[in-house]
């Protein structure tokens, strides 16, 4: 009876950490993506900011696109070559992000006019527009792992 409860307890065990290591084995958990929204700013403060997050930022999202008051978008001039630059070089990547004003209506209206596919659109030709100019000594976010 000793010898089936040992063997038992040996085969669960195993079971045990077969599964914990292959969830962490797979990836699920290598990875933490950290993301900021950048708003009403100056070029010079949002890298500022940046910078004093000691490399911990993988994704900016600057306020590039606004919604019209009849749900039409709209792009502000605040789009900042220097800015989307410096981010690339740093290995982050820029994701204009579409304000709305904390307005839900103002979303809806965009949504129902179908903005949010044009914006989803104008977000994949900005990072074409703009492309990055990684600099080789900054290891690509992609390529990260986080600790254990």
């Amino acid at each position: 009876m000793k010898r089936q409860a040992k063997v038992k307890l040996l085969v669960l065990t195993t079971i045990f950490f077969l599964v914990i290591s292959s969830s962490t084995s797979s990836g699920i958990y290598t990875k933490r993506i950290n993301m900021t929204y950048l708003y009403a700013g100056t070029t010079s403060l949002y890298i500022n900011n940046v910078d004093r997050s000691n490399e911990n930022i993988d994704i900016v999202c600057p306020d590039y696109f606004e919604i019209y008051e009849n749900g039409d978008l709209k792009l502000l001039p605040k789009i900042d070559t220097e800015f989307v630059d410096a981010m690339h070089i740093r290995g982050i990547k820029v994701v204009p992000f579409l304000s709305n004003h904390w307005d839900r209506a103002l979303g809806r209206k965009a949504v129902l006019r179908g903005e949010m596919a044009a914006f989803v659109n104008r977000s994949s030709a900005f990072e074409m527009t703009y492309p990055a100019k990684r600099d080789p000594s900054i290891p690509s976010p992609e390529n990260i792992v986080a600790p254990r």
